[in-house]
């Protein structure tokens, strides 16, 4: 049962958490190009 929960919150909680990295990266290359 704990890893039917993990996979429930933790997992998607560690994608999303991923996906924030990737765009906060993109937003500071960005930036600095700009600049």
């Amino acid at each position: 049962m704990k890893t039917f929960f993990y996979w429930m919150l933790v997992f998607p909680l560690r994608v999303l958490l991923k996906a924030w990295l990737i765009t906060w990266k993109l937003v500071l290359q960005l930036t600095i190009l700009l600049r």
